[in-house]
């Protein structure tokens, strides 16, 4: 897959979706697995269209949001695209009426397909909808396909606002049912105090990126994958309060059996299961004891 950062010209006939796909949920997947679908039926070149940054942190200069890195997001969305293209979210962009958007994309894209959700929102003021994407088929020379929202088994739409929220409430098992895998953070491993060694419990640390959600404050049983290799662990997101006043929230895992030299190595931490709520201890001594009670409950689980 190809990623472009600007509407580089792409003259293949092609089928194209647009959105945010923050978080690329089940129902994310139903409409790429349609686009895929058609693109490869009907040999065209298949087309995701994105936004950067995202709407929403654009219009309301929010941090602490995004499901989702957009390193993550190219990874999550190339199976399912030849093209994708990261447009530049900006006051010109947000202003285009649902018809100048499709004229926009129309003036890089020879787009034959436009393959969108039932409850799909865009242009000025989200007052695009379907019946704008029907509308213009013969003036822009494309297709409509026009999928309904996938659902849960309970009834309820998929969406990234879902997803959120589980994040923020530390239900790793609804976010997993919403994605259809573990909800992942990836960072750059750095150097830390070491303190966490002195008491036989070596971590390595990762500063979450200040647009990326900050899960509910805690301790988590997770999975650990540095340079291929997956390793099992627990971590503590959180602001440490034994053992630090900074207040900045950070994520420390202790990898079990692991004693590598790893600073300055990509990882990626994946949610698997909530075990408790941080807390101050009043001694390292008892810090300690709760680590190791931790480190038998994650075991336990048999993940």
């Amino acid at each position: 897959m190809r990623v472009y950062h600007t509407p580089e010209l792409l003259p293949h006939p092609s089928v194209v979706t647009f959105g945010n796909f923050d978080g690329v949920h089940l129902g994310h997947l139903a409409l790429l697995s349609t686009l895929s679908s058609v693109g490869k039926s009907a040999a065209l070149h298949r087309v995701v269209i994105t936004f950067d940054p995202h709407p929403f942190c654009f219009l309301n200069c929010k941090k602490d949001f995004l499901i989702t890195d957009q390193c993550t997001k190219i990874a999550l969305l190339s199976p399912y695209a030849d093209s994708l293209y990261f447009i530049k979210f900006d006051d010109e962009l947000r202003k285009l009426s649902p018809e100048d958007f499709l004229q926009f994309l129309s003036s890089f894209l020879n787009f034959k397909c436009l393959v969108n959700a039932e409850n799909c929102r865009f242009g000025r003021f989200s007052s695009g909808s379907i019946t704008e994407i029907e509308k213009y088929q013969e003036l822009l020379s494309y297709k409509a396909v026009i999928i309904k929202p996938e659902v849960n088994a309970s009834g309820s739409r998929y969406s990234s606002t879902l997803v959120r929220a589980g994040i923020k409430n530390g239900d790793v098992l609804s976010v997993s049912q919403l994605l259809g895998r573990y909800h992942s953070i990836r960072g750059i491993i750095r150097r830390d105090r070491g303190l966490a060694s002195t008491i036989g419990f070596p971590t390595i640390n990762i500063a979450i990126p200040e647009e990326i959600i900050k899960p509910k404050l805690g301790v988590y049983v997770v999975d650990i994958s540095i340079e291929g290799t997956r390793y099992g662990g627990i971590a503590n997101i959180g602001k440490r309060p034994t053992t630090s006043d900074s207040g900045e929230v950070i994520l420390e895992a202790h990898i079990f059996h692991f004693s590598d030299n790893v600073y300055g190595k990509e990882a990626t931490v994946y949610l698997k299961a909530f075990l408790r709520e941080e807390k101050l201890f009043p001694s390292l001594e008892e810090l300690k004891e709760q680590i190791l009670a931790d480190i038998r409950a994650a075991l336990s689980l048999n993940f």
